[in-house]
């Protein structure tokens, strides 16, 4: 086929900012048969990223496949970090070749036919240093979007007029720092300042810090919130996973602040639009056997199912605990175990062997998240709140019990739990600057009786009546989500607005 425009999207290699892109550049080429979308990826996200391309383009859309191309420019396999390093130092130059219409060459060996020059670079926001770099690039003549898959909320907090950068360098020019070390003072040290975000009820500084962070994390994000600020705000364009159904004063205002191409092309990933992938899992017959067998004895929304996503967990001997509640109450639950964990040699041995010896419990990783969420007898998610799982859990209608661990977290448990009233943020489980007093007027003592007593509580409440009317709010929420995908609405207006105004 013949295309006459191009976007290229480079998403940082991590599955939570990968596969949202891959709907919305799927509703790009089926609106606009005549767009060429390609992503340069790395090692094991080739076969991953074409997996999830086939999810969409199948049955009478199987053509637009050829409009979606997954070009592994690396084999390398390793940690998460080292993929972003890698990334962003051997995209300028597919970049570079894509300008002069060189043939794109996967490290497979398959060849691609000659593209179209890009019209368009699509950047995800943690990979802003690649996106200033491209911008700087005398051989990249297209114009470099940023490409946001996280919270907004996070996000502003950041780049936002006022806000973390615009502060740390006043305070540098007061005190003679650098904007770095001013950046580090105003967002790693446990300050009294309150946060005031559109749309966000006021907090503390501490509140919205990270408790539980990857090992390495703190230094990379520093560098990274500096640049984003740059990035974000010199960037040709701005493209969102989001919407105003969820974050609805924080999208607007961005989009009246930025008051240039700015879209919102949220929720990206929408249940029903593709059929759910139960292979996922490497046990996924089981989950779903599993959750047959528990909606036959326990029936409808009598099941918790908890995961912490794929990055992290939290620290200490807390979610033991948590899970040791669970067995007590003889609640059903599948727990998704993190990645790089085996069943073996994370979980205490006696904890272990009480989850080995409960038919009503599933331990196993990589779980078909979609799967489980629709299932009707999952009345609860117990989450990490990152913005994919959140997304998926508001789509299909099921509320949450939310534990924050890091980076955009913090703010999406607040929006959830303060202002769409769809899920319980667990407050006795903080730790270090997080048992200071809350802005809302709550001060958590943090030990192990008072975690003990929360949750109960909280498993108590969400299994009752006031789950019941977080389960109805989050259905409303679902029904908006959809709808705003349909002929007329919301997202899809905005989708043909941005082409339009892009691609004629």
């Amino acid at each position: 086929m013949s295309f006459k425009y191009h976007i290229v999207y480079i998403c940082a290699p991590s599955w939570g900012h990968c596969r949202p892109s891959v709907p919305i550049s799927f509703k790009i080429v089926k609106e606009r048969p005549d767009i060429l979308v390609t992503y340069p990826v790395i090692g094991k996200f080739k076969e991953r990223m074409d997996k999830e391309v086939s999810r969409y383009c199948i049955g009478e859309n199987s053509a637009l496949k050829d409009n979606i191309r997954v070009v592994k420019i690396s084999d390398f396999d390793g940690g998460e970090f080292q993929y972003w390093d890698l990334i962003a130092s051997i995209a300028p130059e597919f970049v570079r070749k894509l300008c002069v219409r060189e043939p794109m060459t996967c490290s497979t060996g398959q060849t691609y036919p000659i593209a179209p020059k890009p019209n368009l670079c699509l950047v995800d926001f943690v990979l802003s240093p690649l996106g200033l770099n491209l911008m700087k690039d005398e051989k990249i003549d297209t114009r470099i979007w940023c490409w946001c898959a996280g919270s907004m909320l996070a996000i502003l907090d950041v780049v936002g007029p006022g806000y973390l950068v615009d502060e740390a360098k006043e305070l540098a020019k007061k005190t003679n720092k650098s904007i770095r070390e001013a950046v580090i003072e105003l967002s790693l040290t446990s300050n009294d300042k309150v946060i005031k975000l559109p749309g966000l009820a006021p907090a503390y500084v501490y509140e919205l810090m990270g408790e539980h962070n990857i090992p390495g994390a703190d230094e990379f994000l520093i560098d990274l919130k500096i640049q984003l600020a740059d990035f974000f705000r010199q960037s040709h364009g701005l493209l969102m996973a989001n919407t105003p159904i969820m974050e609805e004063g924080c999208v607007n205002f961005t989009k009246q602040w930025l008051g240039r191409n700015c879209y919102a092309l949220g929720p990206s990933m929408l249940p029903g639009e593709v059929e759910f992938n139960k292979e996922e899992s490497s046990k996924g017959r089981d989950v779903v056997t599993f959750l047959n067998r528990v909606y036959n004895s326990h029936g409808k929304n009598s099941l918790l199912y908890m995961s912490f996503g794929t990055s992290a967990f939290p620290n200490g001997d807390t979610p033991w605990q948590l899970i040791g509640i669970i067995l007590d109450m003889k609640i059903p639950f599948i727990f998704a175990m993190p990645h790089g964990d085996t069943y073996e040699n994370i979980l205490p041995p006696e904890l272990g062997n009480r989850l080995e010896s409960s038919e009503l419990t599933l331990v196993t990783k990589w779980a078909p998240q979609q799967t489980i969420l629709n299932h009707p007898v999952t009345g609860i998610f117990f989450t990490h709140a990152g913005q994919g799982s959140i997304t998926e859990s508001l789509a299909l209608g099921v509320p949450m019990i939310i534990w924050p661990l890091q980076a955009d977290q913090p703010y999406n448990a607040m929006n959830l739990t303060l202002n769409l009233k769809v899920a319980y943020q667990l407050l006795e489980v903080r730790i270090n600057h997080g048992l200071k007093p809350l802005y809302r007027g709550y001060k958590p003592k943090g030990t192990k009786e008072a975690i003990d007593t929360e949750f109960r509580q909280v498993l108590k409440d969400a299994f009752g009546s006031d789950g019941d009317a977080k389960r109805k709010a989050a259905f409303d929420i679902s029904r908006q989500l959809k709808e705003t995908w349909e002929e007329g609405d919301g997202a899809t207006v905005e989708l043909r607005r941005m082409l339009q105004e892009n691609f004629l």
